[in-house]
């Protein structure tokens, strides 16, 4: 609801008539008020430190908190019975929303975000996680891979904890519930077409009787990202999404193929999200089948509506996203996501303040 601001005047006009009938007229002055306004949040950053009497340079969280200048209206309102009154102007505050037009979702492999950022090796990922959102307690749901992708696909790991092995399941999925909604949908799957490093275990799609048909090689990846299906995956190969070879062709790969749909979705009420399927540097890799506990992964979001530089240590894991994806365009929720929590609200919630 919008407010009008009151002007000196109108202040002067309330506060006399509060004073009482025959208090005589009433003279008003008002002034600018300028002040530092002290905001605090938790950062990633390259930081200076002395390890075992060497400096070196380390990514991590600090604690920055900056000194914003503002200024607000006070106005003194004085009669002829020489009563005071201070008052200090009401800001009006408006809130918009607006619906996300696209997501695309590009799965890595194997890595949680302190490996990635101090590896040294993932330079894209790094400003990827400055321009966005970092989320330091997202978690896979199992090990090792299959179960994860199933997982975030249809909110169930379909029985597939502990186990590798591709399968053929009828069973809703993602895909699925967005083409009977009418909501568009797309994997983009790197060697789908060729063969050549392509791994079913990390692709859903081909999976899911109800996916395959919204499934295609991502050769086929458009560069006029308005044309993008409302929800899209993208599934490097298993040299590019960090599997085979490590983290620094996966990060190459990336940046080659995502910055220029990243830095559109920015201005285009759209977002990327980077996330890894679980952590194979699990202290727990034997007993999370499934389970969470250790079981950290990556997760970047960028975009609209996402404030560069913010970690959220909240706890979230492969359902989260799925809800969130569904909750952005009104889909029923899947298994397990009935009962997660989204990651970020599921529009872009513009609040303006007017003084």
């Amino acid at each position: 609801m919008k407010r009008a601001c009151l002007t000196g005047i109108a202040l002067a006009a309330l506060l006399t008539a509060a004073v009482g009938a025959g208090a005589g007229a009433a003279a008003t002055s008002c002034r600018t008020v300028h002040y530092l306004k002290h905001t605090t949040k938790l950062v990633w950053r390259w930081e200076h430190r002395t390890v075992h009497g060497h400096h070196v340079l380390v990514w991590a969280r600090v604690r920055v908190t900056r000194s914003i200048p503002a200024t607000r209206r006070v106005c003194t309102v004085t009669t002829t019975t020489t009563t005071t009154t201070t008052t200090t102007a009401t800001a009006s505050t408006t809130t918009t929303t607006t619906p996300y037009r696209h997501i695309v979702i590009a799965i890595e492999e194997n890595y949680d975000d302190p490996h990635v950022f101090n590896s040294g090796q993932a330079p894209y990922l790094q400003d990827l996680g400055f321009q966005g959102e970092v989320l330091t307690n997202y978690h896979a749901v199992s090990h090792p891979s299959e179960p994860n992708y199933l997982a975030l696909f249809s909110g169930s790991t379909q029985g597939t904890d502990n186990s590798d092995s591709c399968i053929q399941t009828t069973a809703t999925s993602l895909a699925g519930e967005a083409a009977a909604a009418g909501v568009s949908i797309g994997g983009y799957v790197e060697g789908l077409t060729s063969g050549t490093n392509y791994d079913c275990r990390h692709d859903p799609f081909s999976q899911f009787a109800d996916a395959t048909a919204a499934e295609r090689d991502f050769s086929a990846f458009p560069s006029d990202f308005s044309t993008l299906p409302r929800i899209s995956f993208v599934i490097p190969n298993s040299i590019d999404d960090m599997h085979d070879q490590g983290i620094q062709p996966g990060d190459l790969w990336a940046r080659n193929h995502l910055d220029a749909y990243e830095q559109w979705s920015k201005t285009h009420d759209s977002l990327l999200v980077v996330i890894s399927d679980e952590n194979a540097s699990d202290p727990n890799y034997l007993t999370n089948r499934p389970g969470e506990n250790g079981n950290t992964a990556l997760a970047i979001i960028v975009g609209a509506g996402i404030t560069p530089g913010t970690v959220n240590a909240d706890n979230f894991d492969h359902y989260s996203l799925l809800r969130t994806v569904e909750d952005m365009f009104g889909l029923p929720h899947l298994g397990a996501s009935a009962s997660a929590t989204d990651l970020i609200p599921p529009q872009i919630t513009t609040t303006v303040v007017t003084p």
